[in-house]
């Protein structure tokens, strides 16, 4: 099994880091699996963890989902009693399998005005280099945004294709 390269992360992001790593197919190993489908692999492993934590998750393409999709390609949300409001959104998720840096931005940017507290982003390269020089870009990004609460975070998931692991920050 792979091993990710996983910084300091809060145990939030530790515990969506190991199931996004497990969700890493033998087929995509082998470069047979289409992108589609491992997202929906992602999505069911975040799915059972938002529901273990007591979260609704909402999102398209996993059966165990509370909603459809809505807004992000994954959310978690806090329902009240009466089920009709939710109070917060502790996860806003996006993917981005393209390789095309505009591509990716222009998905990324949705989490910088998501009001959420964890923000994860997935996305591919070839190398773990070339993950963290888009890495690099991104985080720019969040700090260019102004204004960001304290509360918020970013999980920054980059997957190197060539050698199959993720690359966190």
């Amino acid at each position: 099994e792979p091993t990710a390269e996983i910084p300091v992360l809060d145990d939030f992001e530790r515990n969506i880091a190991r199931e996004v790593d497990r969700a890493i197919p033998e087929e995509n190993q082998r470069g047979v699996l289409a992108d589609a489908s491992w997202t929906i692999r992602i999505k069911e492993r975040l799915c059972d963890l938002g529901h273990r934590g007591g979260f609704e998750v909402r999102t398209e393409g996993c059966s165990e989902a509370d909603a459809a999709g809505w807004l992000f390609d994954l959310v978690w949300v806090e329902q009240q009693p009466d089920a009709e409001r939710f109070t917060s959104m502790p996860l806003a998720m996006q993917f981005a399998w393209g390789q095309e840096l505009k591509d990716i931005v222009a998905v990324f940017e949705k989490l910088l005005v998501a009001k959420a507290g964890h923000k994860v982003m997935v996305f591919q390269h070839s190398s773990p280099a070339e993950v963290r020089n888009l890495m690099t870009i991104l985080v720019d990004r969040i700090r260019s945004f102004q204004p960001l609460s304290s509360h918020e975070r970013f999980l920054l998931a980059g997957y190197s294709y060539k050698q199959q692991v993720f690359v966190y920050e």
